[in-house]
């Protein structure tokens, strides 16, 4: 069996946002500070927080955006 793997690194700045389409079965990690993130008709607002992880589970728009440095 075949199993591939692609890993990006994006780093935002706190404020700046970031838009995925279709990006379901994608798992974040954050590495620093604090995440807020919101699937397409998904079920509510994620945050996260250094060394948390979510996979993403449906298949619209997610929107990712910094809150908060890590301190």
């Amino acid at each position: 069996m075949l199993h591939q793997s692609t890993f990006i690194e994006i780093e935002l700045e706190t404020g700046e946002a970031l838009s995925l389409l279709r990006a379901e079965a994608c798992e974040l990690h954050c590495l620093s500070g604090t995440l807020w993130l919101t699937e397409e008709n998904g079920d509510g607002d994620i945050v996260l927080k250094r060394g948390d992880r979510y996979r993403l589970t449906r298949r619209g728009r997610t929107v990712i955006e910094a809150v908060g440095r890590q301190q």
